[in-house]
């Protein structure tokens, strides 16, 4: 009796669940927009072994508009802004000290995306995108070197060329609306801030591992 008893209920609720995915629509084709945020780490930015900067970290946000169409595949442009402050900032002169201040990323990308088409409410999505991005400076040094009054502001010298790359999974509710969770690795290339209190710096770019939750609006 027992046996039978969760027999059926394993058919009953399997059978519910079937259902329930087989019902569960596609995300509609046409735009949308994408908002949401991310918690960031960001890899060291070196100049070399002994001038460096290890960070805390982070925080992101993003906004994209795109066109969804019904093979999966999309086309975006998206803005993302990530902060980091100091965790250790090393000079020739100072060796590693506390970090003080922190950096803003500002990011602009071309991306494509693809969902795969899988049958139920949650869908699988990959992507990248190409594009370019601003650095700037807010006060970054290291609690020696601030002692003295040396600290580094300022913006990079031109448009720095980035792309990144990404994976995740959406939870679709109904056709218009969706939570999406992933990873993103998002690539800067080498940067140049002319005149700082430092002089001029040329740290290797920014290197960002992303935990992104976003909401998705479909019209």
């Amino acid at each position: 009796m027992i046996a039978q008893t969760f027999v059926r209920r394993t058919i009953g609720t399997s059978l519910f669940l079937a259902a329930f995915l087989a019902a569960a629509p596609a995300f509609a084709q046409g735009p949308y927009v994408i908002v949401g945020g991310d918690v960031t780490h960001r890899e060291r930015s070196a100049e070399s072994s002994t001038t460096y900067t290890d960070w805390k970290v982070g925080w992101g946000f993003n906004a994209a508009g795109g066109y969804q169409t019904k093979t999966g595949l999309a086309v975006e442009g998206e803005y993302s802004l990530f902060n980091n402050a100091s965790r250790v900032t090393a000079s020739d002169v100072t060796g590693p000290a506390p970090g003080v201040g922190h950096v803003h990323l500002n990011m602009f990308f071309a991306n494509g995306r693809y969902t795969v088409p899988i049958p139920g409410p949650v869908s699988v999505y990959f992507g990248g995108g190409l594009g370019g991005y601003k650095s700037t400076l807010y006060g970054l040094s290291n609690t020696i070197a601030q002692s003295f009054g040396f600290a580094a502001n300022g913006t990079n010298d031109g448009v720095v060329f980035a792309y990144q790359l990404r994976a995740g999974a959406t939870l679709k509710f109904g056709k218009h609306f969706g939570v999406l969770a992933g990873y993103r690795y998002v690539h800067g290339n080498d940067l140049l801030f002319k005149g700082t209190a430092f002089g001029d710096l040329t740290p290797n770019g920014a290197k960002l591992h992303c935990f992104d939750f976003n909401l998705k609006i479909g019209f």
